[in-house]
């Protein structure tokens, strides 16, 4: 990242921060919900609830994620291992 990338997102970043603080000084009670309401999208965001999953995915009746499926994974091996093993011939042996 060059130095005037760094200098203006320090400028940006100081300018939020001032902004932050007035506004907490002026408007506490907006300030608090406005706090509250992103830490909140946060938090569902980083763990969503049952409920929350199955209404973005009505197709699945339960989260299936990290739950590896038996029979998909043991008829992948076995067409795995049912091809052989091909060695590719190259352009042999170059010398510099």
């Amino acid at each position: 990242m060059s130095t005037r990338t760094k200098i203006w997102r320090s400028v940006i970043l100081a300018l939020v921060a001032i902004g932050l603080v007035a506004m907490l000084i002026n408007e506490t009670i907006l300030f608090l919900g406005v706090l509250a309401a992103t830490i909140l999208i946060w938090y569902l965001y980083r763990r969503p609830p049952r409920w929350l999953i199955r209404l973005s995915h009505p197709q699945t009746a339960s989260p299936t994620w990290g739950k590896p499926r038996a029979s998909t994974s043991k008829s992948k091996s076995r067409e795995r291992k049912k091809r052989r093993f091909r060695v590719i011939d190259g352009n042999g042996n170059r010398s510099s």
